[in-house]
């Protein structure tokens, strides 16, 4: 749910949204060894971005569901006078209130809710990015979302999103089956099957780079999602089932599953 009480257009019914909630505040930096706060981490993401500003001259950024405002917060100090507008757009209050950068915008309200003409002028060249957005509206819920960014802008325009996927077939099947018996509503699809829903939403992909991948123990994913001893058990058995999938990793004590990103550099067809 939304802070307004309405499911994300999309979102599988199963994941409960209002878990989200107890990540977010002033621990926010902190959440998984401090990945979404760590600048080494998202230089990747950072270099994608400067590298697609230089090449699409946009006058306005926008950040889906950029929380805190880390990711435009490191942009600020390479476009520090103004040049490119900056605009977190996020529908979680908690998180919006951390951000303190003075020439950043911030919007509150979901991303499938807005207008071009909520974002940038008619003669703006607008820009969006995201970071780990996409998983959140699952398998049926991606392309809809997809569609709906690119209503956003114009044909040229451009989209720099960093995404789970998975290179390896056995990993991405892994990852389905666990979310799956969890009840947790996200996906990270195939790599090509994400670039194949990428083109039939409305964008061609310009550029794919690897990303830092997201390591998460067991502990950490039975606190987040509420999962019992008996799912954590079954969650064991998965990974042992799928021999192949190296997104999994036992340990003496417990478990850790391995998020690969993608960032995908997408021009709007």
């Amino acid at each position: 749910m939304t802070e307004n009480g309405k499911q994300p257009k999309g979102a599988l019914e199963s994941f409960d949204i209002e878990n989200e909630k107890n990540l977010h505040g002033d621990h926010w930096a902190s959440v998984l060894g401090g990945y979404f706060s760590d600048p080494a981490i998202a230089r990747s993401l950072v270099d994608a971005l400067q590298k697609a500003i230089e090449r699409h001259s946009p006058t306005v950024l926008v950040d889906i569901g950029g929380g805190t405002g880390f990711i435009l917060s490191e942009l600020s100090r390479i476009y520090p006078n103004g040049q490119l507008r900056l605009i977190d757009l996020d529908a979680s209050p908690t998180q919006l209130s951390g951000e303190q950068q003075h020439n950043i915008t911030k919007i509150q309200a979901m991303a499938q809710d807005v207008k071009r003409e909520d974002l940038c002028g008619e003669d703006d060249v607008l820009m969006l990015t995201m970071r780990s957005v996409l998983q959140y509206f699952g398998p049926s819920g991606t392309e809809p979302f997809l569609k709906d960014l690119a209503s956003l802008l114009k044909p040229g325009e451009c989209m720099v999103h960093q995404s789970a996927c998975f290179d390896n077939e056995q990993n991405a099947r892994f990852i389905s089956k666990f979310t799956e018996m969890s009840q947790i509503g996200k996906g990270a699809p195939l790599t090509a099957n994400l670039k194949e829903i990428l083109g039939q939403s409305g964008w061609r992909v310009q550029d794919v780079i690897d990303a830092p991948p997201l390591p998460m123990d067991s502990a950490f994913l039975a606190k987040r999602y509420k999962l019992d001893n008996n799912r954590l058990r079954a969650t064991e058995a998965l990974g042992r089932e799928f021999e192949e999938a190296d997104a999994f990793s036992q340990l003496e004590n417990g478990f850790i599953i391995r998020m690969d990103y993608k960032i995908f550099t997408s021009i709007r067809k």
